[in-house]
């Protein structure tokens, strides 16, 4: 619903581009197909690919539900490097726009690639990431900023995800140094264009290096509080 004080633009989406979605996961069988299971049964967007790639699980429940899958799934054989993942996972894709996804998040809303989609497909824009929220209703991410020493944190963390904040900046589309990598929505000419997710980043940092390497390019990194996942783990 909307928001006391706020406007939503409702981008028209004139064309449906197809959405390749990437996830990193291994040995993670139960929290994957609770996601996979989400995007399947509760998105509205149907011109979309899911490409899963696997670090190497050992896990027997995990490959067995892999063979059930008809999904694309590439095996990555060595140490979990979210970046390398990713990267690899694009050269299989065949999306104008990817979507990196963590295994940990669960679909709320049935129009969320919709609403992604519409903003990513802007002309200035480059990077869009949506809120997302901890299973007791709290703030996960509303956008990352920088401190002056250069490390990044989520504003807001933990408060409840229809507090307003400061300005109503949890509820407001706009512009932000990153967004976190746990749902993050890029157009694949620009994704070239800075070349990869840098290798050198394993786990951390490599969203917040390539959302800064786009503002570099000239294209802007949205949020949008107008849609919303469930992220349990990690940041």
């Amino acid at each position: 619903g909307i928001i006391k004080n706020t406007f939503q633009i409702n981008y028209t989406l004139k064309q449906k581009p197809k959405v390749s979605i990437i996830i990193p996961t291994k040995n993670n069988f139960i929290i994957l197909k609770r996601c996979i299971d989400s995007i399947e049964k509760n998105t509205n967007y149907k011109n979309k690919e899911i490409i899963i790639v696997d670090n190497f699980s050992t896990q027997n429940e995990t490959k067995k539900y892999y063979s059930s899958l008809s999904h694309k799934i590439i095996t990555y054989s060595e140490n979990f490097n979210f970046s390398k993942m990713n990267n690899l996972a694009v050269e299989s894709s065949s999306g104008e726009l990817l979507l990196f996804l963590n295994d940990d998040t669960k679909v709320l809303d049935p129009f969320w690639l919709d609403e992604l989609v519409s903003i990513a497909m802007q002309k200035d824009v480059g990077i869009v990431g949506p809120k997302l929220i901890f299973s007791d209703n709290t703030i996960q991410h509303a956008g990352i900023v920088f401190l002056k020493t250069g490390s990044g944190f989520h504003p807001l963390m933990k408060q409840l995800e229809n507090y307003n904040g400061y300005h109503n900046i949890l509820n407001s589309m706009r512009d932000y140094s990153a967004v976190t990598g746990a749902c993050l929505m890029i157009k694949k000419e620009i994704f070239d264009k800075v070349g990869t997710f840098d290798n050198s980043f394993d786990v951390y940092y490599g969203d917040a290096d390539l959302c800064l390497q786009v503002i570099d390019l000239g294209y802007r990194v949205i949020y949008t509080p107008f849609t919303k996942l469930l992220h349990e783990g990690s940041f």
